[in-house]
């Protein structure tokens, strides 16, 4: 191969690799809006990085009524809008980190997330700590790996 060939080729593989890779922000209108600088979630190639979702209506921006239960409901199905808007769905999220005021929760927590993900459950973290925004119960993240249905650059 020529020295011009070489960079030629060289240029068209960094110009590939760096649109891949390029950061994408992920908006939809059937999640909350969010309330500080932050994005609802950012793709990089297949990978989206959900923020954390509260149990917050998108119509109403106010946190669901009831308890822990029905705010972790509310929380997935926000997150579920945000991964739709990337072209995923639960199947292809791989890592969820879940934060929650009271571990003494988690129990019930489980029984409403395990009606929106299948086996193999994706690899999960739950963590207790003592507030979240807006005095919510519960916050969930997550991070998914698309099969290519996602953005195309």
């Amino acid at each position: 191969m020529t020295p011009t060939l070489r960079s030629w080729v060289q240029a068209i593989v960094l110009s590939l690799l760096a649109t891949q890779y390029r950061k994408v922000e992920i908006v939809t209108s059937n999640s909350p809006a969010p309330a500080a600088p932050y994005s609802q979630a950012i793709q990089v190639g297949q990978t989206v990085y959900v923020t954390g979702t509260i149990g917050t209506s998108p119509s109403t921006g106010l946190m669901v009524p009831g308890g822990t239960v029905e705010q972790a409901r509310r929380a997935l199905m926000n997150s579920l809008a945000i991964l739709q808007a990337a072209g995923m769905t639960f199947s292809d999220v791989t890592k969820v980190t879940i934060f929650i005021t009271n571990l003494n929760d988690l129990p019930a927590v489980n029984n409403v997330y395990k009606t929106f993900f299948q086996k193999p459950y994706p690899a999960r973290s739950s963590v207790e700590v003592s507030r979240i925004p807006y005095d919510a119960r519960i916050m969930i993240e997550m991070i998914a790996v698309g099969n290519g249905r996602g953005i195309s650059y």
